[in-house]
């Protein structure tokens, strides 16, 4: 079993146990229909998100994405995965299929790291929402922030990754 299941096996168990003994088996129920109510809501996105993914995955060469997002590509995969990034849906159901889909079709650890945050943070499809609700200061205070952010976390994870040497180079 991967290890991914097994610490969320751990964190599920934990949690559903946790609320039986502090609040009663009623308490756990509800818990586990209020996640039953929420995958209801989303769960066409997901798999629309799987689909891009695996789209992605058989449509863009796998050679193409590690050299163009590679370890080997440098700062030059941190830029495009920042702006790739900044112009996705943040969302994460759409997001993090595709950061696995692109890891695992030779993407290096700083670009994916800098392509998540950047939707994330930057998410350029949301700033006419946010002009209109919040205010164009409050808009460009934030945008600054996430325009910086992310190229500087990914550098930080190819720093961090060199020293733990989690994802192959």
């Amino acid at each position: 079993m991967k290890s991914d299941i097994i610490v969320m096996l751990a964190m599920f168990s934990g949690l559903f146990f946790a609320c039986w003994f502090l609040k009663g088996i009623g308490t756990s129920l509800e818990g586990l229909k209020q996640g039953g109510l929420m995958l209801k809501k989303i769960w066409l996105l997901l798999i629309i998100a799987f689909g891009i993914a695996g789209l992605i995955q058989v449509l863009i060469p796998k050679g193409t994405i590690s050299q163009s997002l590679g370890t080997a590509a440098g700062y030059k995969g941190i830029l495009i995965a920042w702006l790739i990034g900044s112009f996705l849906p943040g969302t994460p159901y759409v997001i993090l299929p595709l950061g696995a889909a692109l890891l695992s079709q030779g993407a290096g650890i700083a670009s994916t790291v800098t392509m998540i945050l950047a939707a994330s943070l930057v998410g350029a499809t949301r700033i006419p929402y946010e002009i209109a609700f919040i205010g164009w200061k409050f808009s460009l205070v934030r945008l600054t922030a996430g325009l910086v952010l992310p190229p500087l976390a990914g550098f930080i994870a190819l720093w961090a990754n060199k020293l733990t040497k989690l994802y192959p180079f």
